[in-house]
């Protein structure tokens, strides 16, 4: 909806509820806000909008009418093809075991060396040879950025040998992250022929960076065992307004027990994006526990958690690469991004010519009319529900505006835009200048399209 008036800027809601939500401890002089304290905040959101298949109204679903595979496209990959990943996972796996003691499947540190020729060769990035697009991941494979943050420290020369010893923390996050990666590096390259999408134009690469730091924010310190970025963002600072996805991991069995701290620690993980990043239209999450994988599917009228698979056992290997692909490969369209809009980061800076200097972002409306956004005016910071976003908009024309965007009850969605047109041209009101619904694959974007199998009330 677009008015020619500004909006207030309102007391973040995180200061008042929340304080500072820590999984990570409490920061000196504030008051605890650990996950205990957090759950009842979570629950009382939570409440009536979680679909957990399996459970409930949703037990006698069958995986394929699964949110899983509602949302995740199929490849055509078969059970021969895995043969050059699983060739490539054992030898990674065969010459850890040299070193490699004994490992906690929570995902307690145990230190290997391995043997690296004294020479730059980035050939051997995790995935068995160089990567041929957004240059090499071999850093993010290997360990956190610059190799361990360029720290050599752990490294020894062998009398006689070229050869230098680095020493590399071993986890259970970074397995995950060497496994993923190798996953999507065969998925891009030798199993490309089998992906039946256009794949996007960047790179988006796994990094258990953030599994031990947690990602900078000002109120909640957060740990996601992996994460999801743009490539382009690899040498940045990161926030959760970069995260594109993550993944949680746990050896304990969610069916027996859904109170894991891998089921709050997702939700609390999702707010953080939709808080920083409300432009979105749902974000998807896996998480993997005791080798069942689940998709978290979060949007404004709730969560919906898939029915689990084995990734160990076909043909839950297949849909493990269809889960990974779905995230790493297609285009932004098909990762829970609104294509009408889109704000800027550090990657964009001189690709959008055609804005207004100084703009932030862009907006598009039904009439392929887009407008310049300046600044972000005000983001509601609830979980659920409207997730409203007023912005600053310019025109071509240089006449400015203000946006607001927000989900609304399909039985409610006119009622703004009719009041504002009965009270136009009264002094000192809100001018209505536009208004249109957010269309989404050729029609009207709305959260009930996916819970209609699910017989639930809206």
């Amino acid at each position: 909806m677009l008015s020619n008036t500004t909006v207030s800027s309102l007391v973040d809601i995180d200061q008042l509820l929340c304080g500072r939500i820590s999984s990570i401890g409490v920061p000196v002089g504030e008051l605890p806000r650990t996950l205990d304290i957090v759950k009842p905040l979570l629950k009382r959101e939570l409440q009536s909008r979680v679909i957990h298949e399996g459970v409930g109204n949703a037990v006698q679903l069958q995986f394929k009418n699964s949110i899983f595979n509602q949302i995740v496209p199929r490849t055509n990959i078969e059970v021969e093809s895995l043969g050059l990943i699983k060739k490539r996972v054992k030898w990674t796996e065969e010459s850890d075991s040299e070193t490699d003691g004994l490992e906690d499947d929570e995902g307690s540190a145990t230190e290997i060396d391995e043997d690296i020729e004294d020479d730059d060769d980035d050939t051997d990035n995790g995935g068995g040879s160089k990567l041929n697009y957004e240059g090499s991941l071999r850093s993010t494979i290997l360990g956190k950025d610059e190799l361990l943050e360029g720290s050599w420290d752990g490294q020894d020369f062998q009398a006689g040998s070229k050869k230098r010893r680095r020493r590399v923390v071993h986890t259970t996050e970074t397995d995950l992250q060497r496994l993923f990666y190798t996953i999507q590096y065969h998925l891009r390259n030798s199993l490309k022929d089998n992906i039946p999408y256009t794949f996007a134009m960047g790179a988006r690469y796994w990094t258990a960076e953030f599994s031990t730091t947690a990602i900078p924010d000002s109120f909640n310190a957060q740990k996601p065992d992996l994460s999801l970025f743009d490539f382009t963002l690899l040498k940045e600072n990161k926030s959760w307004a970069n995260v594109l996805a993550f993944v949680e991991h746990t050896s304990s069995d969610l069916s027996k027990n859904r109170g894991l701290a891998v089921y709050w620690g997702s939700a609390i993980k999702a707010y953080l994006i939709m808080r920083e990043q409300p432009w979105r239209r749902f974000v998807l999450a896996y998480s993997i526990c005791a080798n069942m994988l689940r998709a978290h599917y979060f949007d404004h009228s709730g969560v919906i958690i898939s029915l689990p698979f084995n990734i160990h056992k076909s043909p839950g290997s297949i849909h493990l690469c269809d889960a990974l692909a779905a995230l790493t490969l297609p285009d932004s369209r098909h990762l829970d991004l609104d294509p009408t809009i889109h704000m800027c980061h550090a990657a964009c800076n001189g690709t959008h010519v055609d804005l207004a200097d100084g703009a932030i972002g862009w907006v598009e409306d039904n009439n392929n009319n887009v407008y310049s956004i300046m600044a972000v005016l005000w983001k509601s910071h609830g979980f659920f529900c409207r997730g409203m976003v007023c912005y600053r908009v310019r025109n071509k024309e240089g006449t400015e505006y203000t946006l607001k965007d927000c989900w609304v009850e399909e039985s409610k969605k006119m009622h703004e835009p009719t009041v504002l047109r009965m009270v136009k041209g009264i002094p000192n009101v809100v001018e209505l200048i536009d208004d249109w619904d957010v269309y989404h694959e050729g029609q009207p974007d709305c959260t009930a399209r996916i819970r209609k199998i699910y017989d639930q009330d809206q």
